[in-house]
């Protein structure tokens, strides 16, 4: 014997309720998308910061001023490593 299913009730609020709320969501996932390429794109290359993953003379990345753990830099793209280095290595204070 099958099982009878109630039919869904959708009424034009919920709706336009739940479209508004979808092209928020995508609205706000678009936006942070644009935020972050913006944000990669003011970053300099590994190359022309002359990156290296080893430390160099005791320098390394994470005692640099620069360095964002676990794995970033505000200056340079990419992953950077803790022990790397790069030209504009500044030691925190």
């Amino acid at each position: 014997m099958p099982v009878s299913r109630k039919p869904v009730d959708i009424s034009r609020r919920n709706l336009l309720r739940n479209a508004t709320a979808a092209a928020g969501g995508g609205v706000i996932f678009a936006a942070t998308m644009i935020v972050d390429k913006a944000k990669a794109a003011d970053k300099i290359s590994q190359d022309a910061a002359a990156y290296q993953p080893i430390p160099k003379n005791g320098a390394q990345c994470d005692i640099c001023t620069l360095f964002q753990p676990p794995i970033s830099c505000t200056l340079v793209q990419g992953n950077i490593n803790t022990q790397g280095w790069c030209k504009y290595f500044t030691p925190r204070a």
